[in-house]
């Protein structure tokens, strides 16, 4: 996995398996003025079909973590669609907590 893009508006990891793109994520940085602090924003995350349970999501996320850390944000904030269910197991599966009181423009 590499960061293609650092210092940028929008950021991309890029997921290669055995010389194969396996996936990618895009994110980007925010301001909370909730917490007063930066945090990062995950858009979209994709693993294709043929390289399933093989911890790639898990990883773009570990990265990410390890990105908010170094840039001392407070955490890292995504979306899902209430009809993806794969993905909400998936985030469940990581102990991610869903803010049910929001709701998107």
């Amino acid at each position: 996995m590499r960061d293609v893009g650092q210092n940028q508006k929008f950021r991309a990891l890029v997921a290669e398996w055995n010389s194969r793109h396996a996936g990618y994520a895009v994110f980007f940085g925010f301001y909370s003025t909730w917490k007063g602090r930066s945090g990062l924003f995950l858009e979209d995350l994709y693993v294709k079909p043929e390289f399933p349970a093989r911890g790639i999501g898990k990883a773009f996320l570990g990265c990410m973590a390890r990105t908010a850390r170094q840039e001392n944000c407070y955490g890292v904030r995504g979306e899902v669609l209430d009809s993806n269910q794969p993905a909400i197991k998936f985030y469940q599966s990581l102990g991610a907590v869903f803010l049910d009181e929001r709701r998107s423009l």
